[in-house]
């Protein structure tokens, strides 16, 4: 029968039979709902869900420990990457042109762009682990923001040199660790540590295309009076450390210090290679190459040693080393090489007046 053509009284009649019969139906089911069946049905269910992760919960407790292994150590020791190999100079680079800022923008080159810049990255990336290579880059962050801050204030620059300077110098001192937000408050977006040292290297790439930055006497004083400075506060730290802390048996945070050092060490040692080149003349002048070279060799070598593990034991100790100390000795002597180059050099400027 169809239902859409018959009379509307027909139709009323036909739906309210087809609700009874739904209704007597319903009630038929309700007659035979039976609970102890659903539970019975709940049970095998459980018992197999039960079996189901029984069964599975090795490769679970394995596979994930294994996976987050795999993940985060194996990532870190490949993301870690420590050079102190000399940066290779920019072959095509004219006389006239500034060396320092060249080796600047090579270290940064390196750090930023070459390397990952580690101290600022969140714990989704294996590299967070790492707590060597931060501190490194730190380090040599920390030797390009000394230079740029002494190169602004060099005597010859013309203004736009000076405001270049000044735009690197801000930048350069931009927080290390910045990824994404900002450290003021956890809801603003702010500009990455490592986007900031690009634009600083760029800024540095077009001062060095224009014209000569001048060099004069004063101008090298200037950045030798930096490196004994800086190299003098160092050797502190480390003395501070190994006063406070070498008796204890084991010094978690003495490699910080260690490797700070080491990639401080490496960035002036690259500008100091450099500053041979621009003030060679003033170097000559005044007799100073050979003491020049042997701070540069200092340098190095606090850059290049590199013990498997950072001990920083009892100085007086016959089994334990203290290798702070050790980068002591090589700081120090090359900051005494810087002093003695500057004492040098007003010895001789006072005869040259007499």
């Amino acid at each position: 029968m169809n239902f859409r053509f018959l009379p509307k009284k027909e139709k009323i009649a036909e739906c309210w039979k087809n609700a009874k019969k739904l209704l007597l139906n319903i009630k038929n089911k309700a007659k035979n709902f039976k609970p102890k069946k659903i539970k019975k049905y709940l049970f095998k269910k459980y018992k197999k869900i039960s079996r189901l992760i029984s069964d599975t919960w090795k490769p679970v407790v394995i596979g994930i420990p294994s996976f987050l292994f795999c993940y985060y150590v194996i990532g870190a020791l490949i993301s870690e990457k420590i050079n102190v190999t000399a940066i290779e100079k920019k072959s095509e680079i004219f006389e006239e042109n500034s060396q320092i800022l060249e080796s600047l923008r090579q270290i940064l080159k390196r750090e930023v762009d070459d390397n990952m810049w580690t101290p600022n990255l969140p714990l989704i990336f294996p590299a967070r682990l790492l707590d060597n290579m931060p501190n490194f880059q730190r380090g040599v962050l920390q030797s390009a923001r000394d230079v740029a801050a002494v190169i602004k204030k060099f005597q010859h620059l013309n203004l736009i040199q000076i405001k270049s300077l000044k735009k690197v110098s801000k930048l350069l001192n931009y927080q290390s660790d910045i990824w994404l937000l900002s450290r003021k408050s956890t809801f603003n977006i702010a500009p990455s540590s490592n986007s900031q040292y690009r634009k600083a290297r760029k800024e540095i790439e077009k001062i060095n295309e224009g014209a000569k930055v001048f060099v004069s006497e004063n101008d090298l004083k200037s950045l030798l009076e930096n490196i004994e400075i800086n190299l003098q506060k160092l050797v502190q730290k480390n003395e501070e450390r190994v006063r406070e802390f070498s008796a204890d048996y084991i010094d978690l945070r003495a490699d910080n210090l260690f490797y700070f050092a080491k990639g401080y060490a490496f960035g002036m040692w690259q500008v100091s290679e450099a500053t041979v080149a621009d003030f060679k003349e003033i170097i000559l002048y005044f007799d100073v190459y050979e003491d020049w070279t042997l701070m540069n060799a200092y340098l190095r070598k606090t850059a290049e040693f590199s013990p498997l593990i950072v001990r920083n034991g009892e100085p007086a100790s016959f089994m334990a080393p203290n290798h702070l100390l050790v980068q002591n000795y090589y700081l120090e002597t090359a900051r005494a090489q810087a002093e003695k180059i500057l004492n040098k050099m007003e010895k001789n400027k006072n005869a040259v007046a007499d």
